[in-house]
C-alpha cells in the first residue's frame, strides 16, 4: 500500500504541508461502532479511534485501505482519568483537531464525559445501553427522565427492534447510523423501544 497517499498520511496533514479539516473521536472503535468508523473515513473525515487494544485498531486500520479519511488510532482505557491528556497528546502530535465525538459509554466514564465536554466544544454522543432504561418503581422509563445535559451532548439510548419472531438487538450497522444522525440532531434520542421490559432481549 502507498502510505504517502493523502489518505495515509502520518503526520495528520496533507501532502503539501495544507492542515487536515476537524477529526471525529470514535470511542469504542472496535466493537458496534465499527461501521460508523468506515462511514466516516469513506466520507473523508479523519477518525481517532480508541480501544483498549491496540491489535483491534491496527486491524480497523487494515480493512479500510481506501479510505479517504485518515485513521489515528489511540489504545487506551478510555475510562481511565488519563485518557484526555492522552487524546491531547496525540491530536498534538498528528496536528488535529475535534470537530465532533462518538463515545459507547461502557467504553467510558461518566468523570472522562465531563471532561471531552468541557474541554472540547463541539458535538458529543454518548451511546447508552439499554440498561439505562430500565423500568423505575414499576413505571416504564422514558428519555424525559434523562438528567439535563449541555447543549453540545446528545445521548442515543440503545433499546431492541420488534421482529415477526419476537424482539431483538439492533446490528452494529444499525446501532452506527442512528449515532452519526445523533451527531447533527441535538437532544436525546432513542434507537427502537424499551418497553414492554419483559420483552428484552437475552
Amino acid at each position: 500500500m502507498d502510505t504517502s497517499s493523502r489518505s495515509r498520511r502520518s503526520d495528520g496533514r496533507t501532502p503539501g504541508g495544507d492542515s487536515r479539516g476537524p477529526a471525529t473521536l470514535v470511542v469504542g472503535a472496535t466493537g458496534v461502532l465499527m461501521p460508523a468508523v468506515a462511514t466516516l473515513l469513506e466520507s473523508g473525515r479523519d477518525v481517532v479511534g480508541v480501544a483498549r487494544s491496540g491489535d483491534l485498531l491496527a486491524t480497523v486500520g487494515q480493512d479500510l485501505p481506501t479510505a479517504a479519511g485518515q485513521w489515528v488510532p489511540l489504545a487506551h482505557d478510555a475510562a481511565d482519568r488519563s485518557f484526555p491528556r492522552a487524546l491531547r497528546t496525540l491530536l498534538d502530535a498528528r496536528r488535529l483537531r475535534l470537530g465532533a465525538a462518538i463515545v459507547y459509554a461502557p467504553a467510558s466514564s461518566p468523570d472522562v464525559m465531563l471532561e471531552l465536554t468541557s474541554s472540547w466544544d463541539i458535538p458529543v454522543v454518548e451511546v447508552l445501553t439499554s440498561a439505562t432504561g430500565a423500568p423505575r418503581d414499576g413505571q416504564d422509563w422514558s428519555l424525559s427522565d434523562l438528567a439535563p445535559v449541555g447543549a453540545k451532548r446528545r445521548r442515543l439510548v440503545l433499546g431492541w427492534q420488534v421482529t415477526a419472531t419476537g424482539s431483538a438487538w439492533h446490528s452494529p450497522e444499525q446501532i452506527s447510523r442512528a449515532a452519526l444522525n445523533a451527531l447533527w440532531r441535538p437532544g436525546d434520542h432513542l434507537l427502537g423501544v424499551l418497553a414492554p421490559w419483559s420483552k428484552r432481549p437475552p
